[in-house]
């Protein structure tokens, strides 16, 4: 099971501020992969889904660890090669603690094109710093994700899905306040929230037990 920490807000950490720091447009449309590289999470997905695609004012900003030589290669080759408007920044290499703010805060949004799997810890940090998520349907990874308001969930391996579902994101920005993802993590997904439940579980089985 994984629950959101909540991050210490650096106000000096601003969405400009972070962009400045990994060289990006301020006008640009952030989408980030963050984490482990491995197959099954998706990333080369994302690089054939995306190329081609003629967008505006568009970056994919990739950060992770590929333990993988052959996938890591595979990620390279697929870089190298991409064509149309989306601008690609990808550093291979695992993201230190303190980079992780500038990261989240950078991105509009924070994608999960798993091709199998059933959670990931990246959604709960998305919320944490109020970022919305687009993520595959595999396993439980839809969970947690109101549509409209914490993220959009898209047909698993589907590039035309991705595609249709990232526009649709992209349209309406505005509609997924930074604030009210955040709340809704504090309130659904904190380890928090999880121990209260926990607790009262136990709780009842003891009484339960008693009777």
């Amino acid at each position: 099971a994984h629950g959101t920490y909540h991050p210490r807000d650096n106000e000096c950490v601003t969405k400009l501020s972070a962009r400045e720091r990994l060289g990006i447009a301020p006008r640009e449309r952030v989408l980030l992969c963050l984490g482990l590289l491995r197959f099954y999470k998706g990333t080369h997905f994302v690089l054939e889904a995306l190329n081609g695609y003629d967008a505006e004012d568009l970056t994919l900003l990739i950060r992770g660890h590929a333990p993988d030589a052959s996938y890591k290669e595979l990620l390279q080759h697929m870089v190298q090669a991409h064509r149309g408007g989306t601008t690609i920044v990808a550093t291979f290499g695992a993201a230190p603690d303190n980079e992780m703010e500038s990261l989240f805060k950078a991105a509009d949004i924070v994608l999960l094109p798993y091709l199998e799997g059933s959670q990931s810890g990246i959604k709960f940090m998305a919320y944490a710093y109020g970022r919305p998520v687009l993520a595959s349907g595999t396993g439980s990874l839809r969970e947690y994700i109101q549509p409209g308001e914490t993220g959009e969930v898209f047909a698993v391996g589907e590039h035309a899905a991705f595609r249709e579902t990232l526009e649709r994101m992209l349209a309406r920005l505005e509609d997924y306040s930074p604030g009210r993802i955040a709340a809704y993590a504090r309130e659904h997904c904190s380890f928090d929230t999880a121990a209260k439940q926990v607790d009262r579980l136990c709780g009842n089985l003891g009484q339960r037990s008693a009777r």
